[in-house]
């Protein structure tokens, strides 16, 4: 799947959270679709109950009538900041690493996914549900031992290797 050309022309200029959560949710529904049983949910609690409890800015959920509500099952965490600098993003992927650990977000083969975007930065993260986290490079998933380590893609230079992630875990995560 090709990146989506309206996302091609993002800037740093996203310089309110919402509308850099906003550009995201519509990257991440043109790879994972209403049409095929996904949607996007804004502002969910995570590590309800837990002494570090959260609101991730979105979640990919799958539709899943046999749970309460048909809630959906939750499938991949995103965190998202302003426009800022690579500093900035390695403290949102702290913050997201907390939230991969709630146990109510669904495990492919021992893994769960997410992503963090600071304006028009990114870099995708993947917990093993123990201690270690990873990161995906261009679909190939890589230890990632602390987030100094992380790879960060820019929207508009990086457009293909995002693109490559996104097919990747549209691929993954079913």
């Amino acid at each position: 799947m090709a990146f989506p050309p309206a996302a091609a022309g993002m800037t740093a200029q996203l310089t309110i959270e919402s509308s850099t959560n906003g550009v995201w949710a519509g990257i991440l529904a043109s790879y994972k679709t209403f049409a095929n049983g996904y949607f996007i949910c804004p502002e969910v609690y995570v590590n309800v109950g837990t002494a570090n409890p959260g609101k991730a800015d979105l979640v990919i959920r799958k539709v899943n009538a046999a749970l309460p509500n048909n809630t959906g099952e939750m499938i991949f965490v995103y965190e998202g900041k302003k426009a800022g600098t690579t500093t900035d993003i390695y403290g949102a992927a702290t913050q997201l690493k907390g939230y991969l650990k709630d146990q109510h977000i669904k495990d492919f083969a021992g893994r769960r996914y997410g992503m963090v975007a600071v304006g028009n930065l990114c870099a995708f993260v993947v917990y093993n549900g123990g201690t270690t986290y990873y990161y995906i490079n261009a679909g190939t998933v890589h230890p990632n031992p602390n987030a100094t380590t992380m790879t960060v893609y820019q929207v508009g230079t990086h457009n293909n290797q995002i693109s490559q992630i996104l097919t990747y875990l549209n691929n993954t995560i079913q």
